[in-house]
C-alpha cells in the first residue's frame, strides 16, 4: 500500500460527457480553469463502443473560457504535449475493445478542453467521454 495521499494533491472533473460520435465532425469538451494547478494536466479519454473512424485528440488552451483569446492547439509532436502509451490517436488498427488514452500538456494558458476530430466513421462510430486529472502546486498533504 502508499505511503503519500495522493488524493488530497489531485483534481478529477468531467471535461467531457459521454456522447456517441457517429459522424467525421470535431468534438470538443468544457473549459477547464487551470488556476491553482500550476503542474500541468492530462485527460483520461474513454472510447467504448468503437466499431468505426479514427478519433484523434489535441488540447486546446486559451486565456479566456470561450476560447477565443490566445487560442492555441497542442497537438502530437509538440514539446507541451505528453502522450500515454497508446498515443493520441485511435483507429481500428488500435481498437480492441474499450480504450482508454491519455493525453497531458503544460503551458501558460488559464483554460484547456480536449478537442477530438472524428474521420472515416462510418454510421456507429464510438462513445467517447473524457475526465481531466489536475496537480496542484502544493500539496495539502504528504
Amino acid at each position: 500500500m502508499a505511503v503519500k495521499d495522493i488524493r488530497s494533491n489531485l483534481s478529477v472533473r468531467l471535461a467531457l460527457a459521454s456522447v456517441a460520435i457517429n459522424t467525421n465532425t470535431t468534438t470538443t469538451g468544457s473549459a477547464i480553469d487551470t488556476s491553482g494547478h500550476e503542474l500541468g494536466l492530462m485527460f483520461a479519454v474513454d472510447v467504448s463502443a468503437y466499431t468505426t473512424g479514427t478519433y484523434t485528440l489535441s488540447i486546446q488552451t486559451a486565456d479566456d473560457s470561450g476560447f477565443t483569446v490566445n487560442l492555441e492547439e497542442i497537438v502530437t509532436g509538440d514539446v507541451n504535449f505528453l502522450e500515454g502509451a497508446d498515443g493520441a490517436a485511435l483507429s481500428a488498427v488500435t481498437a480492441a475493445g474499450a480504450k482508454c488514452l491519455t493525453v497531458g500538456a503544460f503551458g501558460n494558458r488559464k483554460y484547456a478542453r480536449i478537442k477530438i476530430v472524428s474521420t472515416s466513421v462510418v454510421t456507429t462510430g464510438a462513445t467517447v467521454s473524457a475526465r481531466v486529472v489536475q496537480a496542484a502546486e502544493y500539496s495539502p498533504v504528504d
